[in-house]
C-alpha cells in the first residue's frame, strides 16, 4: 500500500439503526494499483478485528492509475443517508470521485488543462508534471450533501484549478438512485472551473484554514502565497541570510505548512488569519516567515542532516513537528528557537505526520521497519 494515500474519518453514529456491529470508525486507503479498500473498525474502538469491507476500483487490464492523494468532502462519513464524494488523485493527474456509501463513481476529469507548455519536456517528465501535489474541497463545501462543492487541484507543474458543482447538481449525482459516471455529473464540474498557473516543480503546499490561501513551494523556488479568489501572489518569499563565506542556498522547500494564529496574537485581524508559514528544506534547514514582518525567515535552524520531509503545526500555533529523510521526528518551539524531544520507532524516512487529538502524534513512514535509516538524502525514499 502506498502509505502517503490515506486518510481516515471517524463515522458520526446513527442511533436510529441501533446496529449492534455499527463501526467505530471508517478509513479509506488507497495504493498503487489504483485500489481504493474500505476498513472498519468494529464497535467500542476494536481496533485489533478492524477489517476490509469494500474495494472499490478495477484489476487486470483495466486497473487504473495508482492513487497518490485523496480528500472527502466531509469528514463524517454517514453509510446511509448524507453521502458525501471522495477524490482520489491518480498517477497522470486524473482525479476521480466516488460516493462514500457505496463507493459508485460519480464522475472523472483531468487535474491538468493542457500539455502544451511541456512540449519541450519528454513524455515522461509531461505525466510526472500532471501529478497532483494538493487536493483539497473548499471553505463551506465540506458539509456533503445539501451544499454546494468546490475542489482545489494543485499539480507539480504549477497548474491550479478550482472547480465547482452548485447545491442542487450535488445533491442529484450524489444520490444513491443516480447513474454511474451520469453525464450531468461532468457537465456540473466542468462549469466554471478556473485555471491559473504558479511556480513549476512543486514539491510542497498547503491551505490556511479558512481554504482561501495557498502556499507553494519547491525546486528552485522559495516560498510563495497566492490568493485563490484574485488568483495572484500576495506573498514571495526570500531565502535566509548568507553564510560568513557569503554563500546561500539555492531555493528547494521540501515541506510547508501553515500555522494556527498563536495565542499569543495581540491584533484582532491576525486572530483570524494565518500569517505565518514554516518551511523545511532539502539542505535540512527550517524556516519560519510572518508575511506581516517581512519576506526574510524571522527564525532559521539548521536542523539533522537530510531534507526536510513533514511538517504538522500544533494547535495552538507556538511550535511544530518536523520529520526528515532520515526518520528523525522532533519538536520545534517557536519561542525558543529550538527543536528537540525526539520520538522514537519510526523505521526509514519520514512521508506524513499528522497530530490526532489531544497531542498524539501519528507517523507514516515510507519504508518497512527493517528498513530503516535510509541513505539519508530524502532523494527517492519520500517520493
Amino acid at each position: 500500500i502506498n502509505t502517503s494515500s490515506y486518510f481516515y474519518f471517524e463515522i458520526e453514529m446513527d442511533r436510529k439503526r441501533k446496529r449492534s456491529s455499527a463501526a467505530s470508525y471508517r478509513l479509506v486507503t488507497a495504493d498503487e494499483i489504483g485500489l481504493l479498500k474500505v476498513v472498519e473498525v468494529p464497535a467500542d474502538n476494536d481496533w485489533k478485528n478492524a477489517k476490509v469491507v469494500q474495494r472499490w476500483g478495477k484489476l487486470g487490464e483495466d486497473a487504473e492509475p495508482g492513487v497518490q492523494r485523496l480528500a472527502t468532502s466531509t469528514n463524517n462519513l454517514l453509510t446511509t443517508s448524507g453521502a458525501c464524494c471522495i477524490a482520489a488523485a491518480r498517477a497522470g493527474g486524473s482525479v476521480d470521485l466516488f460516493s462514500s456509501v457505496n463507493g459508485r463513481l460519480l464522475t472523472s476529469f483531468s487535474s491538468s488543462s493542457t500539455s502544451s507548455s511541456l512540449v519541450q519536456n519528454s513524455r515522461a517528465q509531461a505525466h510526472e508534471a500532471s501529478d497532483v501535489r494538493l487536493i483539497h474541497f473548499l471553505g463551506g463545501s465540506r458539509g456533503g450533501c445539501g451544499e454546494s462543492l468546490r475542489l482545489l487541484t494543485c499539480t507539480e507543474g504549477g497548474e491550479v484549478t478550482i472547480r465547482q458543482c452548485a447545491a442542487d447538481a450535488a445533491a442529484d449525482f450524489l444520490s444513491p438512485t443516480a447513474g454511474s459516471v451520469a453525464a450531468s455529473g461532468k457537465s456540473a464540474w466542468a462549469d466554471g472551473a478556473v485555471t491559473f498557473k504558479t511556480i513549476d516543480k512543486i514539491l510542497a503546499s498547503s491551505l490556511d484554514l479558512e481554504g482561501r490561501r495557498l502556499a507553494v513551494g519547491g525546486e528552485g523556488h522559495h516560498l510563495q502565497i497566492l490568493d485563490l479568489e484574485s488568483q495572484k501572489s500576495v506573498f514571495q518569499a526570500r531565502g535566509g541570510k548568507p553564510s560568513r563565506c557569503g554563500l546561500t542556498d539555492l531555493p528547494h522547500v521540501t515541506a510547508l505548512s501553515f500555522l494556527p494564529p498563536s495565542s499569543s496574537s495581540s491584533s484582532s485581524s491576525s486572530a483570524a488569519e494565518c500569517t505565518r508559514v514554516a518551511v523545511g528544506t532539502a539542505k535540512h534547514k527550517l524556516h519560519l516567515y510572518d508575511t506581516r514582518v517581512g519576506r526574510r525567515p524571522q527564525q532559521e535552524v539548521n536542523w539533522g542532516e537530510a531534507r526536510i520531509t513533514a511538517i504538522a503545526p500544533t494547535p495552538s500555533g507556538e511550535s511544530c513537528w518536523v520529520a526528515n529523510g532520515q526518520g528523525v521526528v522532533e519538536a520545534w518551539d517557536f519561542r525558543t528557537g529550538k527543536v528537540g524531544g525526539a520520538l522514537r520507532g519510526a523505521g526509514g524516512s519520514i512521508r506524513a505526520i499528522a497530530l490526532s487529538q489531544p497531542w498524539n502524534l501519528d507517523s507514516v513512514p515510507s519504508k518497512a521497519a527493517g528498513n530503516s535509516g535510509g541513505d539519508g538524502d530524502g532523494d527517492e525514499d519520500e517520493e
